[in-house]
């Protein structure tokens, strides 16, 4: 009897299987091994939300940099810096929230899938438009080390 063929079945299984269960269960491995950083993230988007500037400043690390993907072009460095830019911008954009859609965790790094509402096009006039994309965060000892930010685009949504 020849199990040839049932053999390479089962072993070309026993290869791919694996690789289609491995990135839930690292999800989730992830997860459970850093609830430090679920828990910083939970008080970023908070203080973002609440327009927080201290606090949100006191989550980066003093050396904290900004930079843009794909690219790594610094924005902007160090917690002076973000603190200002961070003031600006909520004074320019009274409006703005953020909603994290997903965030996976892996390792030292956060990729959150965000929402942006209340953003103004111009500060200057009413209305306001929502941008959906991804931002990157890498953190070091509960900090927030360093912040990737990735295109986003807007949804066609916006408010008078």
């Amino acid at each position: 009897m020849n199990t040839t063929g049932g053999e390479g079945i089962l072993t070309a299984l026993a290869l791919i299987l694996p690789l289609a269960v491995a990135p839930r269960a690292a999800f989730l491995h992830a997860q459970e091994s850093h609830p430090g950083l679920e828990e910083s993230m939970k008080r970023h988007t908070e203080a973002w939300n609440a327009h927080n500037v201290e606090t949100l400043i006191q989550l980066y690390d003093p050396d904290a940099a900004f930079l843009t993907f794909p690219g790594g072009d610094e924005v902007m460095r160090g917690r002076r810096q973000i603190g200002e830019r961070l003031r600006a911008h909520f004074v320019n954009h009274p409006d703005l929230r953020t909603q994290v859609l997903s965030r996976i965790i892996s390792d030292n790094l956060v990729f959150e899938h965000e929402e942006l509402t209340g953003l103004r096009k111009d500060p200057r006039q009413p209305g306001t438009t929502t941008l959906r994309g991804v931002t990157i965060y890498q953190l070091r000892r509960g900090m927030i080390q360093r912040v990737w930010l990735v295109n986003a685009e807007e949804t066609g949504e916006e408010s008078r």
